[in-house]
């Protein structure tokens, strides 16, 4: 999300009297970065208790808010700038997106000058053009960095892969203008379930979990996983085949795992340290005996509803 380093003026004080119900207005931002206030039912300045506990003037604008910062685009019930402390109070139905993204919450902070932007419950996000979604607790975005972290019971969906952790990161990359997802990492529980493309038999999945998770995607028009690595307590869970044929289910454990994929297909499996392993014989596959714990597929009212 491209967030100016320039530090916000949402309004000017000076202009705030007089302006009634359904105001808009274009507040400058230096001579090249403007802030614009496309309309609320109504504003008002003064002063008000900040997040951080003082009170400090403070702008605000209420009622149907519509703000544009660059390529971002911003609505809520309500918005305050406090001007000492330099951040955006985010308040009811708020809505933040830019081309390659979109992110709902129910309250935020906007940090113009750190270029992060924080949402709190009930999160949902998306970027449609890299088929990713996710729901949190709640979500913070570093634009310096090209990151998007997600907190507590955080699910996030890549077409049909699914990743469920305690925090999940998603590491961007910029090229042309266009952002795409470079990794994903989940930390604290992370357990990673992906549709098993050679079954004949739909709902049957590839299992893997572990403290540490990183999933690194494929660049160019072709998008998918080319790898998987995990760290502490890895633990996987995969049926295999022989010439196309079901051949059994395997179970593996170690301390590190790495998986590779060619064209979305897994192609090698290594454990090291502490390794264990079983094979169980074909009659187990979609067994929910042999699920590895914590197994759990999200309905579709799970995901995001936008």
């Amino acid at each position: 999300m491209n967030i100016s380093r320039t530090s916000v003026v949402i309004f000017i004080l000076s202009l705030l009297c007089g302006i009634g119900s359904g105001a808009s207005h274009t507040s400058a931002m230096g001579e090249d970065k403007k802030i614009i206030l496309q309309r609320a039912d109504a504003l008002e300045g003064g002063s008000r208790i900040s997040p951080s506990g003082r009170t400090e003037p403070a702008r605000t604008a209420r009622g149907r808010v519509v703000m544009e910062h660059g390529d971002i685009r911003l609505t809520c019930d309500r918005a305050t700038e406090f001007m000492e402390s330099g951040l955006v109070e985010l308040e009811g139905n708020l809505r933040v997106s830019d081309p390659s993204m979109e992110i709902r919450s129910l309250r935020g902070y906007y940090y113009p000058e750190e270029e992060k932007g924080e949402f709190l419950e009930q999160v949902q996000g998306k970027m449609p053009g890299e088929a990713l979604s996710a729901v949190a607790e709640k979500a913070l975005i570093d634009n310096g960095r090209n990151r998007v972290w997600l907190f507590g019971n955080a699910v996030a969906w890549h077409g049909e892969d699914q990743l469920s952790a305690d925090t999940i990161m998603v590491q961007l990359s910029v090229q042309q203008g266009k952002r795409s997802i470079e990794q994903i990492t989940g930390t604290g529980m992370a357990f990673l379930c992906i549709p098993d493309t050679l079954a004949t038999t739909a709902g049957l999945y590839n299992q893997l979990k572990g403290e540490k998770m990183v999933i690194t995607l494929t660049k160019g028009a072709e998008r998918g996983i080319s790898g998987i690595d995990v760290d502490r307590q890895g633990e996987m869970l995969y049926n295999t085949y022989d010439n196309g044929t079901p051949s059994g289910v395997n179970y593996t454990s170690g301390r590190k795992l790495e998986m590779r994929f060619t064209e979305n297909t897994l192609n090698s499996v290594t454990a090291r340290h502490n390794v264990t392993g079983k094979q169980y014989p074909a009659s187990f596959i979609g067994s929910k005996e042999v699920n590895l714990p914590g197994f759990r597929i999200r309905g579709e009212e799970e995901k995001p509803d936008f």
